[in-house]
């Protein structure tokens, strides 16, 4: 495609020559020129741009020359600051560190002043209570108007501007109240601990200005002093509580409500504590009137506790007494239960015998005939066991009781009797005991050899006996009848004493 249409424009071309009188050769040189012209044009041009692009490219070396500077300026002032922040940040740090190892002396410090100030307030306390009784009420009547005079004066703030009640509750204008209280309270007594105006207003000045520069900083610490000092006043109403727990009886209503009033605000006041006693004499007369009361409350305790151990040890002899008794009284128990069940044993035998002997199965001939029996062989026990032969004014029961009288006599004897005679004795009953076994033997065999003998003698008869024919049909019932069940008196064989008793009376 691209070669027909150079060969269309050719064909133009050499009709536009031949148009235009023009030789080839002259159009190729004038085609040569301005292609020259335009390879001048293009070349001056792209040098132009070269040159262009030389001098941007010096001016950019230039900029990123300069820019470099600036960076390793900017790198060394970021890093000069920033050591500088860590040497402020180091200032900060140990300020911080001292900052709170000054509050922890000075909690230590409140804790040690709390300590104190609780065993001040204990001595307080007991002055009070040793103090009369007008006394203390006048006191907890002085409190008292202090605290409407404190209730009255914070009302009265209240209705005050803002910008005066900053400054009437501010920290210098209520330390300036209070020194020039105290000054007006002492006079000259002190002139040295007393500051003078200028002094205390250049005080208070650098004070404020320390308060703003703090605040300035970010380290107003009153949250600090506003924690000690309600933890302080949890501390003081809980150990009024405990004091006024601890209270005497007497004194329990005023010393009550003066321990459970006290508060910082009770403390924090410009009076000081008034005490009853003027002469410490008279402190002495009254610790000595104590150790009197004590001692004597020592020796009614003494004596109390005596008291006490005697009844304690009378109640535990009581105690003691009263469980051998319980003790002895269950046994009795016991005892009269086991008789109780012997008793029912017997009773339930001689029911036993009054049934057997009043039911018709009772048959007094072959009664008579066992117990003549039973008598033959008692009497020929007795003659063998004691040596007698006559008997005929002797009854069973009395036999009975001779020969068992014998056998206990037989067997403590043969408790005394030497080894040599036990092992003879031990033999002899082995001895014996093997021929009563060697007889029962012979009897079983015996027994066995007669039951034998008449079931031999029972099938002979069978055998030689007429066989008996049947006539008719075989008896067949519907149904088989229910066999007739005899109710059979449940005879026991109970060989008691009772039973012994009866029989042999």
């Amino acid at each position: 495609m691209a070669f027909s249409f150079a060969r269309r424009l050719n064909t133009k071309i050499l009709l536009c020559l031949t148009f235009c009188n023009v030789s080839p050769s002259q159009y190729a040189v004038k085609t040569k020129q301005r292609t020259i012209a335009k390879l001048e044009e293009i070349v001056s041009e792209e040098e132009r741009r070269a040159k262009l692009a030389e001098t941007k490219l010096e001016e950019d070396a230039i900029a990123f020359d300069e820019f470099l500077k600036e960076n390793d300026r900017r790198s060394v002032d970021a890093l000069k600051s920033a050591t500088h922040e860590a040497k402020a940040k180091m200032e900060v740090t140990a300020e911080v560190r001292s900052a709170m190892n000054e509050l922890f002396s000075l909690k230590s410090e409140i804790a040690n002043s709390e300590d104190n100030l609780r065993l001040y307030l204990s001595y307080e306390a007991f002055l009070l209570s040793v103090s009369p009784k007008e006394w203390q009420e006048q006191q907890m009547a002085k409190k008292k108007l202090l605290k409407k005079e404190k209730r009255d004066v914070s009302k009265s703030l209240l209705s005050f501007p803002a910008r005066e009640k900053s400054r009437m509750g501010s920290t210098s204008f209520i330390l300036h109240q209070k020194i020039n209280k105290w000054a007006h309270v002492k006079g000259q007594q002190h002139p040295k601990k007393l500051l003078p105006s200028s002094s205390m207003s250049v005080f208070f000045s650098e004070t404020d200005v320390k308060k703003d520069h703090q605040k300035s900083q970010g380290g107003d610490y009153r949250f600090f002093k506003r924690a000690s000092r309600l933890s302080l006043s949890k501390r003081f109403s809980i150990e009024g509580r405990k004091k006024s727990l601890a209270s005497c009886a007497s004194e329990k209503s005023i010393s009550a409500s003066s321990d459970d009033d006290i508060s910082l605000e009770d403390l924090d006041t410009d009076e000081e504590p008034e005490i009853y006693f003027k002469d410490p004499d008279e402190l002495l007369q009254m610790y000595r009137h104590l150790e009197e009361q004590n001692l004597s409350l020592f020796q009614n305790i003494q004596d109390l506790s005596g008291t006490l151990e005697d009844a304690r040890q009378r109640e535990h002899a009581i105690v003691q007494g009263m469980e051998k008794r319980i003790n002895d009284i269950v046994n009795e128990k016991k005892a009269l239960i086991a008789a109780r069940l012997k008793e029912e044993q017997k009773s339930a035998e001689l029911e036993l015998k009054i049934k057997v002997f009043s039911s018709g199965d009772y048959n007094p001939i072959s009664m008579d005939k066992s117990l003549n029996t039973l008598k033959k062989k008692i009497t020929e026990v007795y003659r063998a066991c004691c040596g007698t032969i006559e008997v005929s004014s002797m009854t069973a029961f009395q036999m009975l009781k001779a020969i068992e009288i014998r056998v206990s006599e037989l067997c403590e004897m043969l408790e005394i009797l030497p080894p040599e005679y036990l092992e003879t004795v031990e033999t002899m009953e082995k001895l014996r005991a093997k021929q009563r076994r060697q007889r029962v033997r012979e009897d079983k065999l015996k027994e066995l050899k007669r039951i034998q003998e008449e079931r031999l003698k029972h099938a002979l008869e069978r055998a030689i006996a007429v066989p008996k024919t049947r006539v008719g049909r075989k008896l067949v019932f519907r149904s088989q009848p229910p066999e007739a069940k005899q109710k059979g008196v449940q005879v026991v064989d109970l060989t008691t004493k009772s039973e012994d008793d009866y029989y042999f009376c």
